[in-house]
């Protein structure tokens, strides 16, 4: 099916707003997509290429977005910690996320045609984290403050959303 099928489905099922999941290798990389990975109509063009033109489709139609960090790699994996598959999050291994954040807000916040783009998930279910509780690097609470707050330094205009760490630990 083409982006435009599924925005006709959008339109036609009355949807007013979408959350758009997106993988934070891919938005830093900015590689070209292959033909076979979107059916040829974007082959070759470059990922945020591919994510401006959804985006411009789905203001066409009336429709507000909330971008979302799915993933951090490509293809994808559901990682239990906003860094990845570490037991510990550092400064290090949490800047793909961080870079990829303030890349998407650089890009779609204070622009007239990305007005519809509203808000940012932060990061797909971080199961293995905490919350309140835990060593700092453990801890998806303080990261998503700091996370929201970097955020907020480039589009203080954005919602911040946040998931929630889907397990007891704190």
């Amino acid at each position: 099916r083409s982006v435009q099928d599924y925005v006709q489905f959008l339109v036609t099922h009355r949807f007013n707003a979408v959350r758009l999941p997106l993988s934070a290798d891919l938005v830093n990389a900015n590689r070209p997509v292959s033909a076979a990975a979107c059916g040829g109509a974007y082959g070759g063009m470059p990922m945020l290429s591919v994510l401006d033109d959804v985006l411009a489709r789905l203001k066409e139609a009336g429709i507000f977005v909330v971008l979302d960090m799915h993933t951090l790699t490509h293809p994808e994996g559901n990682q239990p910690m906003w860094c990845g598959w570490e037991a510990q999050c550092t400064p290090a291994t949490e800047a793909p996320l961080f870079a990829s954040w303030r890349a998407l807000a650089s890009r779609y916040c204070g622009r007239a045609e990305y007005a519809h783009v509203i808000g940012a998930d932060l990061f797909h279910e971080p199961f293995g984290a905490k919350w309140g509780a835990g060593a700092d690097g453990e801890r998806w609470d303080l990261a998503a403050a700091r996370l929201g707050n970097a955020i907020h330094a480039v589009c203080a205009r954005w919602l911040i959303f946040v998931q929630g760490v889907g397990s007891d630990a704190g």
